[in-house]
Protein backbone atom coordinates (compact mmCIF):
# COMPACT_ATOMS: atom_id res chain seq x y z
CA UNK A 1 0.00 0.00 0.00
CA UNK A 2 1.39 3.38 -0.99
CA UNK A 3 2.04 5.91 1.78
CA UNK A 4 -1.05 7.92 2.72
CA UNK A 5 0.95 11.15 2.66
CA UNK A 6 3.34 10.79 -0.25
CA UNK A 7 4.89 14.24 0.22
CA UNK A 8 5.95 13.43 3.78
CA UNK A 9 7.17 10.00 2.67
CA UNK A 10 9.20 11.56 -0.16
CA UNK A 11 10.90 14.06 2.16
CA UNK A 12 11.82 11.30 4.63
CA UNK A 13 13.02 8.96 1.88
CA UNK A 14 15.22 11.69 0.37
CA UNK A 15 16.99 12.19 3.70
CA UNK A 16 18.15 8.56 3.76
CA UNK A 17 19.99 9.11 0.49
CA UNK A 18 21.73 12.32 1.49
CA UNK A 19 25.44 12.00 2.25
CA UNK A 20 26.38 9.92 4.05
CA UNK A 21 24.01 7.33 2.58
CA UNK A 22 22.55 5.16 5.34
CA UNK A 23 22.29 1.62 4.00
CA UNK A 24 20.62 0.25 7.12
CA UNK A 25 18.01 3.03 7.17
CA UNK A 26 17.36 2.40 3.49
CA UNK A 27 16.88 -1.33 4.08
CA UNK A 28 14.35 -0.60 6.84
CA UNK A 29 12.15 0.97 4.16
CA UNK A 30 11.73 -2.42 2.51
CA UNK A 31 9.94 -5.60 3.46
CA UNK A 32 11.97 -8.77 3.95
CA UNK A 33 10.70 -10.04 0.59
CA UNK A 34 11.56 -6.91 -1.41
CA UNK A 35 12.18 -7.37 -5.13
CA UNK A 36 14.77 -4.96 -6.50
CA UNK A 37 15.06 -4.85 -10.27
CA UNK A 38 17.63 -2.43 -11.67
CA UNK A 39 17.22 -2.63 -15.43
CA UNK A 40 20.92 -1.87 -15.94
CA UNK A 41 21.85 -5.10 -14.14
CA UNK A 42 20.83 -8.52 -15.47
CA UNK A 43 19.68 -9.73 -12.05
CA UNK A 44 16.68 -9.24 -9.80
CA UNK A 45 17.63 -9.02 -6.14
CA UNK A 46 15.26 -11.00 -3.92
CA UNK A 47 14.99 -9.96 -0.30
CA UNK A 48 16.81 -7.55 1.96
CA UNK A 49 19.95 -9.67 2.18
CA UNK A 50 20.53 -9.61 -1.58
CA UNK A 51 19.68 -5.92 -1.69
CA UNK A 52 22.22 -5.28 1.09
CA UNK A 53 24.89 -7.23 -0.83
CA UNK A 54 24.22 -5.13 -3.93
CA UNK A 55 24.61 -1.83 -2.08
CA UNK A 56 27.67 -3.02 -0.16
CA UNK A 57 29.37 -3.52 -3.55
CA UNK A 58 28.22 -0.08 -4.69
CA UNK A 59 29.58 1.52 -1.52
CA UNK A 60 32.91 -0.28 -1.91
CA UNK A 61 33.33 1.24 -5.37
CA UNK A 62 31.75 4.61 -4.62
CA UNK A 63 32.37 5.30 -0.91
CA UNK A 64 30.61 8.67 -0.97
CA UNK A 65 27.63 7.26 -2.88
CA UNK A 66 24.38 9.17 -2.51
CA UNK A 67 21.33 9.97 -4.57
CA UNK A 68 19.83 13.32 -5.30
CA UNK A 69 16.04 13.20 -5.46
CA UNK A 70 14.54 15.97 -7.57
CA UNK A 71 10.83 15.18 -7.78
CA UNK A 72 8.22 12.49 -7.45
CA UNK A 73 4.86 11.53 -8.92
CA UNK A 74 2.26 9.15 -7.59
CA UNK A 75 -0.22 7.03 -9.49
CA UNK A 76 -2.15 4.69 -7.23
CA UNK A 77 0.22 2.18 -5.62
CA UNK A 78 3.22 3.41 -7.64
CA UNK A 79 5.52 6.31 -6.80
CA UNK A 80 7.89 7.46 -9.52
CA UNK A 81 10.96 9.42 -8.47
CA UNK A 82 13.53 11.32 -10.52
CA UNK A 83 17.02 12.18 -9.45
CA UNK A 84 20.65 11.23 -9.90
CA UNK A 85 23.27 8.92 -8.45
CA UNK A 86 26.22 10.98 -7.28
CA UNK A 87 29.65 10.10 -5.94
CA UNK A 88 33.25 9.35 -6.82
CA UNK A 89 34.15 5.94 -8.23
CA UNK A 90 37.42 5.00 -6.52
CA UNK A 91 37.28 1.19 -6.93
CA UNK A 92 36.20 -1.32 -9.60
CA UNK A 93 32.45 -1.26 -10.17
CA UNK A 94 30.69 -3.90 -12.28
CA UNK A 95 33.93 -4.62 -14.11
CA UNK A 96 34.74 -0.98 -14.76
CA UNK A 97 38.10 0.20 -13.44
CA UNK A 98 38.14 3.11 -11.00
CA UNK A 99 37.73 6.39 -12.82
CA UNK A 100 38.51 8.51 -9.76
CA UNK A 101 36.00 10.93 -11.20
CA UNK A 102 32.81 12.37 -9.85
CA UNK A 103 29.67 10.85 -11.35
CA UNK A 104 26.24 12.42 -11.57
CA UNK A 105 24.03 9.90 -13.36
CA UNK A 106 20.34 10.73 -13.83
CA UNK A 107 17.76 8.03 -13.15
CA UNK A 108 14.05 7.36 -12.84
CA UNK A 109 12.81 4.97 -10.17
CA UNK A 110 9.46 3.18 -10.00
CA UNK A 111 8.43 2.06 -6.51
CA UNK A 112 5.47 -0.30 -6.42
CA UNK A 113 3.91 -0.64 -3.00
CA UNK A 114 2.01 -3.82 -2.25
Amino acid sequence: MAPSNSETWFEQYKKIWEPPFSLEEYLKCHTEDVLYDDLTIPKVFNGRDQLREFYVRVLEAIPNFASRYDRFYQQGEVIITEGALVGDQTEVYRGNPPSNRHVDVPWVQFLHFR
